[in-house]
């Protein structure tokens, strides 16, 4: 009887440790069905999402672990509402991202499940605000572990239901890629692709698998949708893995993007057409776009899709003086976002440029026949570096043109047009063209997957310009 007692005993501690076991391994996002893994506003409330990476823009957000990296987290709610609470929580993602089979203690150091505790209201704007900012990492989040991460921000702690989520990485410096683009192998992309060959010398880091464990991922200009993912080592030899696969890393170079400047409301920016003061917001009338497929390449300065908020309508001295000395284009539009900011910020928690910038309904339209088979969407950071519905543009067949009108801060901004077929499916260059010349931003990542790990690193990654 006393056996049996032991026995039935040790049965129910082992039931409950598996059961511990089971839900400590069990990871949060797996039963959630209410975000997606992905750049994603959820909110209609919500604008301006960006993530710095020690307040530069990146077409990828990324932190070296181990360095002294700051991902700053900022967005704006258009609603006033004192009883607004946000936070945020970070879910570790696997190399396609799918949640991690990993516990939080296991990526976080510190809490996640943590309030936003910064945040200040617009100043001297027709349309009123609330900005939020935080940094990762900060005193009461670390992260342990590199890897793909996704940020969800949610209000009054329903992490179910997120206002938006957000991509990052956390990256290794074990190896380095070496990336080489060169002209594509099939002769009927000469003109129009960029091929990238990929080599990675493993150096010290013995692995057991290469071909198993070692998988390579290459995006453009941030863009997720067309990147090419879980690329496998096609040769070995002397520890140095190459991935050049006989041209199959090959993508659409397409143009520069397009770009308008809205910095300056009281006078018409670059590509701006008209301005209607008399509406809150204010209308902003871009200049009516073409379809390009088949132009002549021109190069045109661009952010390769980002866009940057700011305001240049002060009376301020300091800031007149300094925008009145800066010539228009290139260099001179890159160096106010580095170096005008350090005028007034002192004043402010944040730089003052995302509390003064103003929102304005801008109109984009595009002068075409209608587009065969496929509708047309506007595309960018502005869009989140996504086809969404609210970007769809909508034929007005009286104009022969499409049209669509958006909200945005004050700013310089990059955008694009795409054609999306009926399985949603984007094809940039049925509008924009696509030429070799192109400068395109590439990131390659190095994702080692061990056998019995449950979780994937990232122990190298390059950045490579195609100019």
């Amino acid at each position: 009887m006393i056996k049996e007692k032991l026995e039935f005993s040790n049965f129910k501690i082992r039931l409950t440790f598996v059961l511990i076991s089971w839900l400590l391994t069990t990871n949060f996002a797996t039963a959630q069905t209410d975000f997606e893994f992905t750049n994603k506003v959820y909110s209609k409330d919500i604008f301006s999402v960006q993530t710095l990476v020690n307040g530069t823009i990146k077409s990828l957000p990324m932190l070296v672990k181990n360095s002294n990296d700051i991902l700053l987290i900022q967005f704006d709610d258009l609603v006033e509402d004192e009883n607004k609470n946000y936070y945020y929580r970070i879910i570790h993602c696997d190399r396609n991202w799918n949640p991690s089979n990993i516990t939080e203690v296991e990526y976080i150091d510190g809490y996640n499940n943590d309030i936003i505790r910064n945040w200040e209201f617009s100043a001297t704007t027709k349309v009123n605000y609330t900005h939020y900012f935080f940094q990762i990492p900060n005193k009461d989040t670390k992260l342990k572990i590199s890897g793909n991460y996704l940020l969800l921000v949610y209000d009054k702690g329903n992490d179910s239901n997120p206002v938006f989520s957000r991509r990052f990485m956390v990256v290794e410096n074990n190896v380095k890629p070496f990336v080489a683009i060169v002209r594509p192998m099939e002769v009927s992309n000469l003109r129009y692709n960029h091929q990238l060959n990929i080599s990675v010398n493993m150096g010290q880091n013995k692995i057991a698998n290469p071909q198993r464990d070692v998988f390579v991922s290459v995006v453009q200009n941030g863009n997720w949708d067309n990147a090419k993912v879980d690329l496998k080592p096609v040769f070995i030899s002397n520890n140095v893995l190459t991935f050049d696969n006989f041209g199959g890393i090959s993508f659409k170079a397409l143009t520069e993007y397009r770009s308008f400047d809205i910095r300056r409301i009281q006078s018409r920016g670059r590509n701006v057409a008209s301005i209607n003061f008399k509406t809150t917001p204010n209308e902003v009338f871009l200049k009516v776009d073409e379809p390009k497929p088949y132009s002549t390449y021109s190069f045109n300065f661009d952010f390769n899709g980002n866009y940057y908020v700011d305001n240049w309508d002060y009376t301020d001295p300091k800031i007149r003086d300094f925008v009145s000395n800066l010539s228009y284009f290139e260099d001179s539009i890159q160096q106010t976002f580095i170096t005008r900011n350090e005028l007034l910020d002192g004043e402010y928690q944040v730089s003052e440029k995302d509390l003064r910038a103003d929102y304005n309904s801008v109109f984009f339209s595009l002068k075409s026949d209608e587009v065969y088979n496929s509708e047309v969407y506007l595309y960018g950071a502005l869009t989140n570096w996504l086809i969404s519905p609210e970007f769809k543009m909508k034929y007005n067949a009286a104009e022969g043109m499409y049209e669509v009108n958006t909200l945005l801060k004050q700013g310089y901004y990059d955008y694009m047009y795409a054609a999306v077929d009926k399985k949603n499916v984007a094809d940039f260059a049925k509008i924009e063209g696509s030429w070799a010349e192109t400068e395109n931003d590439y990131t390659t990542l190095v994702y080692l997957s061990e056998f019995g790990s449950r979780y994937d690193r990232i122990i190298g990654y390059a950045t490579s310009i195609s100019r």
